[in-house]
């Protein structure tokens, strides 16, 4: 899932294919809620980006 979580595996030494369904709009709402880019100062970037 949007965690990492294992939602379902395959048995030891068994081959196959796994299809999940993920809720996207929740995952989106969970990204929010974390506020990784509630600090991001784009502004001051340029002075990262400047060639010297």
């Amino acid at each position: 899932d949007h965690f990492g979580e294992i939602r379902s595996e395959l048995g030891e030494g068994e081959e196959g294919v796994i299809l999940e369904e993920l809720d996207l709009a929740r995952a989106r709402e969970k990204r929010a809620a974390f506020g990784f880019f509630r600090d991001r100062r784009p502004e001051l970037y340029g002075r990262l980006a400047v060639d010297q």
